[in-house]
């Protein structure tokens, strides 16, 4: 890995890989469809090497073909030859064709320039929150903190994101093994149930990726509503339900839990107005409840990136399905 000092920073980038992937683009144009998904400009850390990608990208936008001789043209024509009298000039194009290793091997180099990338941004961003954080009183903490937070997960989100279009071709697979597998199970739903009949016939039960929003007027029973599918789903399946509850405590979450298990009045319960057969039903919802996995946080006003945080160090733990 070549090393560069910026800022008395050492930053990870590799040469190599760059100019593997600019020479692959200029001997195979077909490589962009798999390349543009993968890096962008600023994902290159030489100066050249991204003015070359740059003009290799507007010459594909343009619908022009690429090659040693185009791209010399269009940066020429722009002005920017100059830029490359560091590298060689015009015979630096040249070089690029001739020393790239393997056009085969273009989507390892460009994982390679993604990865060095995501390592110079890691390293900027935790240079920035550490002269904030020198820079800030103690009193400003929290929100340094949640700066600090927002910019990790943004390097999180460049790494889950999709890379880029595919075909449908490649799609069939896994849907057609998608529709035989639901078509031999059998049931009605291809996804989680929410113990609602007239819920799952809309949704065909809630699937990943979906976003289920519940709205209604004031004390129409959205909360109950909503407590009533995530004991569903616990009760009927392995899954672990998360809940984020920041209306009530996670001792009220649980009461109520109990009182819809047990069939006993909520208001009863709170007010400890047992009967003796009452009992019985309490021990049930408690021995129900103990053997399902139902994660609680009742922190009061959770911001969305924190609420995000929480989820997404769950699944790195596993605890809960992506």
């Amino acid at each position: 890995m070549a090393l560069e000092t910026t800022s008395k920073k050492e930053l990870p980038y590799s040469t190599e890989a760059e100019k593997a992937v600019l020479g692959g683009i200029m001997l195979k144009n077909e490589t962009w469809d798999i390349i543009s998904g993968l890096v962008k400009e600023e994902d290159f850390h030489k100066e050249e090497h991204r003015l070359i990608y740059r003009t290799i990208h507007d010459l594909q936008d343009a619908g022009k073909p690429i090659d040693v001789i185009t791209v010399q043209e269009a940066i020429e024509g722009n002005g920017d030859l100059p830029k490359l009298i560091n590298s060689g000039g015009k015979d630096y194009l040249t070089l690029l064709a001739k020393e790239t290793p393997s056009v085969a091997n273009i989507q390892s180099y460009a994982d390679i320039i993604k990865q060095r990338s995501n390592l110079r941004r890691l390293i900027i961003a935790a240079d920035n929150i550490s002269k904030i954080a020198k820079e800030s009183d103690a009193s400003g903490s929290d929100k340094i903190i949640d700066e600090a937070e927002e910019s990790i997960l943004s390097l999180r989100d460049d790494l889950n994101r999709s890379a880029g279009p595919q075909e449908v071709k490649d799609l069939l697979g896994p849907v057609y093994a998608d529709i035989q597998e639901i078509s031999e199970s059998g049931s009605p739903l291809i996804g989680l149930s929410t113990g609602f009949t007239a819920i799952d016939d809309l949704t065909l039960g809630f699937q990943k990726s979906d976003l289920i929003i519940i709205a209604a007027r004031p004390s129409m029973g959205k909360t109950a509503f909503a407590f009533n599918i995530a004991e569903n789903v616990a009760r009927q399946t392995d899954q672990t339900v998360l809940i984020f509850s920041m209306e009530m405590s996670s001792d009220q979450v649980v009461r109520r839990f109990i009182s819809s298990i047990s069939n006993i009045d909520l208001q009863r319960l709170m007010r400890g107005q047992l009967a003796d057969t009452d009992w019985q039903g309490i021990d049930k919802a408690l021995s129900v409840l103990s053997k399902k996995k139902i994660l609680l946080d009742d922190t009061p006003a959770l911001s969305p990136l924190r609420l995000r945080l929480e989820q997404e160090e769950l699944k790195e733990r596993a605890a809960i399905s992506q």
